[in-house]
Formats: structure tokens, sequence, C-alpha cells
């Protein structure tokens, strides 16, 4: 590992604590997660627990996981702060967590973009299309390996950049700006809990437990 690689590593713990003082700064980035919080469906979601990622999703330690996150990481925050980072490994893992699915399976077969179709027909919620690095696989192993009370994103399963929603709307690549698309997600059940760096993140109301 190279030694700005074992800076970022280590660098995890402190950003725990950094996560909540970025709390309402937003910035431009590559692509935002615009239609993530899923309406209210009955008997098809399942609840935040306690323990590592594995413990609630009661399965071994899986490298194809692992690798999974670390490939979200890189394609949504790539060029952004280990907060960010951080944060949006997390809203990755809360909502293979409430789905009891594991993240592969719902993000991978194959990797590829945001919205794209998978082999089982669904879309890709989150981008997996750029290849994980030796540190985003490191910080992934982490927040699967971490419990639950340590996440700063509160819960959170799904998140997008307003500043990123309101430019691709104004040159028409969006159908909603990041007002329309908080009043849809409010509408489906969806709570706003806050930001960390450039996310603003989202779940629905009564998720955890």
């Amino acid at each position: 590992m190279t030694n700005s690689e074992k800076l970022l590593v280590g660098g995890l713990a402190v950003a725990g604590g950094l996560a909540y003082a970025l709390m309402g700064k937003e910035a431009k980035t590559e692509a935002p997660a615009q239609k993530q919080l899923p309406g209210r469906r009955k008997g098809r979601r399942g609840r935040l627990g306690t323990g590592s990622y594995w413990a609630q999703m009661g399965t071994n330690r899986s490298g194809d996981d692992i690798e999974t996150l670390a490939r979200v990481i890189i394609s949504e925050a790539g060029s952004q702060s280990i907060a960010e980072w951080q944060a949006i490994a997390w809203v990755a893992r809360n909502k293979s967590t409430v789905r009891r699915t594991p993240l592969v399976q719902f993000l991978g077969n194959p990797y590829g973009k945001q919205g794209g179709r998978m082999a089982n027909g669904k879309r890709r919620t989150f981008s997996t299309r750029q290849k994980a690095t030796t540190a985003s696989r490191s910080l992934a192993r982490q927040v699967l390996d971490a419990d639950q009370s340590l996440d700063p994103t509160k819960g959170a399963t799904s998140a997008f950049e307003p500043r990123l929603q309101d430019k691709l709307f104004a040159n028409k690549r969006y159908r909603r700006d990041a007002a329309m698309l908080r009043r849809e997600w409010r509408g489906g059940g969806g709570n706003r809990i806050g930001t960390i760096g450039r996310w603003e993140l989202w779940a629905q109301r009564t998720r955890t437990s």
C-alpha cells in the first residue's frame, strides 16, 4: 500500500467525527443518485438492526460484496472527500441491508452505470462502472465490518447532489430539479436526514430499529 493510501485509510477513523461537521455543504460532482428512495411497499423491506453488515445479512464475509461497494465508492464519489466516500458507502450498505439483498446482487451482475439494467432486469441504483482501488477496497471493508451504530448517515438509504441535480435539470437531462425530487421523496414516505458534503441524505420513515 502506498503512503497516500495509508494516509487515506488511517483517516477513516477521523472521518466519522468530521462527517457531521460537513453538514450543509454542497458542491458539483459527476452523477447524483436520483431515484433511489422507494415508495411505501408492504412486506418487501426490512429494517436496520445492530452489528456489522455481515451480521445483519446473516452471511459470511464476501469478497464480491466488498468489491461491489468499493466500485460504488469510486464511481459515485471518486474525486470527493473521505467523509463523502464514507457517506455514500454507508448509504449503499444500508440500502442493501433493508432490502435483504447482497450488494453484488442488486448493484453488480454485471457492473455498470447507474440506471442500467442488470441480468435480473432491474435497474442499478448506484453506479459501479469504475474499477475499485486499493483505498476504496480498504474503506469498503471497514464500512461493512463496522457496527451499525457507527453509521455517520444515521440510517440513510438514498442520496443525491442538489447542485448537480439542478444543473442537469436546467440542461434538460433530468425531469426533476432538487425541489421537485424532495417533494416526490417526501410523498413516498421519505425523511430528509441532512447532508454530508455535497450529498443530501434520505431514508424511509421509521426505517431504523
